[in-house]
């Protein structure tokens, strides 16, 4: 039988960092220097302790709007936030949320571009 039993999880799996890479740090991603545990061109993905996702929202928010994007979208309540981005073509979808224990924030492009 496969299933749940005892041994690590995936939620439970200490994050690998890598560095911020193109186009993320070109757009001044992450902006409090957190724990960037995946990018690509096209993703981003950077974990912060528990009870951070809200703050980290902001901040990436602040971040992207000093650098001319617009927010077109902005849904979400406490510990999960959901937020579309457009500037010169480029569109952005970011999400923060809380999970396993971590807060986590992930940019996604989807233009593209």
């Amino acid at each position: 039988m496969v299933g749940c039993g005892s041994g690590p999880t995936v939620g439970a799996t200490p994050a690998v960092r890598v560095p911020p890479c193109a186009p993320w740090a070109g757009y001044g991603l992450p902006p409090d220097g957190e724990e960037v545990v995946a990018c690509d061109e096209r993703r981003i993905a950077v974990r912060g302790e528990a009870g951070a996702s809200d703050r980290m929202a902001a901040a990436w928010a602040e971040t992207l709007s000093s650098r001319g994007w617009v927010r077109t979208v902005d849904n979400g309540e406490p510990g999960l936030a959901a937020s579309r981005w457009e500037r010169d073509g480029a569109v952005l979808h970011v999400a923060a949320v809380e999970v396993a224990g971590h807060a986590e924030v992930v940019g996604v492009r989807t233009d593209g571009g």
